[in-house]
């Protein structure tokens, strides 16, 4: 697990980024329970500080140079503007890789899937394209925290894969929806029946089913559930979307909608 002061940075920022939403009285809204799963990219040795890292796509393919479970190096999982999907530290799941980049920039990779174990060693061969875009405002205006705009809206896709070249494991994360360039190939995400709505002093809230398909197959994957479609085990992490906002609330991250998924190979 990551240290208590990263815990209570990763808090802190939260709670920082939400105030606009406390102090319209704005309560979150009610959705059902979703499985968490997360990937993240840090240079090794950590980001230089002038660096730039509201976008990039890195592509990583050869040697595995170092392999563990657990808490990522270089603070991996806890870098603000360094992950994709749920912010979660790092659980059970979690595993990283050190590689190189074509440059010879050496990087680590953080991933946490449910189901997922680590599946390579150093020295195998592996291939990772993680692709992560900061937004640094909201519709309507930019959430401010001391300093600088907040990058609360985090998007990009995971995509994991072995030396021959077959896709281990995937996640799209995006607002209001996942960049279908970012997911496998074979793989398309679609809304389906509406799963839950609610409405509250913010607004109203609703949330949908999925119809996933993936290698030729489509299924109706329920919200927050998992279902087996063609070659992977699908995770529904969350397809929501805000259909009237009230103006109080017109600056918090629930004034546009998510969608949140991850695949995993069947064994």
């Amino acid at each position: 697990m990551p240290p208590p002061a990263r815990r209570a940075t990763g808090r802190a920022l939260a709670a920082v980024a939400l105030l606009p939403l406390v102090l319209s009285g704005c309560p979150h809204h009610s959705a059902p329970a979703v499985p968490l799963f997360a990937a993240c990219a840090v240079p090794a040795g950590g980001w230089a500080p002038d660096e730039d890292r509201a976008a990039y796509a890195l592509r990583l393919a050869g040697p595995v140079l170092q392999a563990g479970d657990g808490d990522a190096p270089d603070g991996c999982f806890a870098v603000w503007e360094g992950f994709l999907g749920a912010d979660l530290g790092a659980g059970a799941d979690a595993f990283w890789l050190r590689m190189a980049d074509g440059a010879g920039r050496a990087w680590i990779v953080g991933v946490e899937i449910p189901g997922l174990a680590r599946p390579f060693d150093a020295g195998a061969t592996a291939a990772v394209d993680l692709d992560l875009a900061v937004e640094h405002s909201l519709p309507g205006g930019p959430i401010l925290r001391p300093g600088r705009v907040a990058p609360l809206a985090l998007s990009g896709g995971l995509v994991l894969r072995d030396a021959a070249g077959a896709t281990l494991a995937w996640i799209g994360d995006g607002y209001p929806g996942i960049d279908a360039a970012l997911l496998p190939a074979s793989v398309a995400i679609a809304r389906g029946e509406v799963a839950y709505r609610r409405g509250d002093s913010c607004g109203k809230f609703q949330g949908y089913d999925a119809d996933v398909t993936a290698g030729g197959q489509t299924v109706s994957v329920p919200y927050g559930e998992t279902r087996e479609v063609g070659p992977f085990v699908v995770l529904h992490g969350g397809l929501d979307e805000i259909t009237d906002v009230a103006l109080a609330c017109r600056y918090s991250v629930f004034a546009f909608g998510r969608a949140r998924f991850a695949g995993v190979a069947v064994p």
